[in-house]
């Protein structure tokens, strides 16, 4: 289904240019409502799956399930939730991510909420069918040579992102009981520049 739902742009533009927008105009015409993948981005997307089916860890893993929906009932709170782990067994679940740098990603796991994925995942599974697995992330890099690592996400992150999705699970059920949706603070509020920019002043 992959050419009915993207359309893939054959030419290189430059969306900076009147070359370039018109080039992509044309392509939104030929594309016919489907999804434009510019070129360049196909190729780097084959290039990071090819990295991967050549690990070795990869290449270990017992064939499972892909891309399966979970739904379940949180137990305590009045919402249904959903997961849908990119892959998992009977032993392990495993989610595939892109990062900028691999020697980043523990930040990214935190800035992008993925321990919050995991422990879902995790209990979602195991109120599916009783089994407990462990989470992993196989991640590769978006830039050439698209290195590869994996990762097992520990315990106390697990623990901490089952708080935060509970209390997000808790959260949303009181919004859909009272049809109250908090937002920010409307009221001026004091604000700085980040910590680390901040200079000491000259002592006069």
């Amino acid at each position: 289904l992959f050419h009915k739902t993207y359309y893939l742009m054959q030419k290189s533009c430059d969306l900076r240019t009147k070359a370039g927008k018109e080039e992509f105009a044309q392509a939104e015409l030929d594309a016919h409502g489907r999804v434009i993948m510019r070129k360049g981005t196909w190729e780097e997307a084959v290039d990071m799956a090819n990295s991967i089916k050549s690990s070795a860890t990869w290449n270990k893993i017992i064939p499972g399930n892909v891309e399966h929906s979970v739904f379940w009932d949180a137990g305590i709170y009045n919402t249904r939730l959903r997961a849908r782990p990119d892959f998992y067994n009977e032993t392990m679940i495993v989610d595939i991510k892109t990062t900028d740098s691999i020697k980043g990603f523990s930040k990214s796991i935190h800035t992008y909420g993925y321990h919050r994925q995991a422990a879902m995942q995790i209990d979602g599974l195991k109120h599916h069918d009783g089994k407990q697995r462990f989470f992993g992330f196989m991640v590769v890099e978006n830039k050439a040579p698209y290195l590869t690592a994996c990762f097992v996400l520990n315990e106390q992150s697990v623990r901490q992102g089952r708080r935060e999705y509970l209390d997000a699970a808790a959260l949303y059920s009181e919004c859909m009981s009272t049809s109250i949706w908090p937002g920010y603070e409307e009221s001026f509020q004091e604000i700085s520049i980040p910590i680390y920019a901040i200079q000491e002043e000259a002592l006069i």
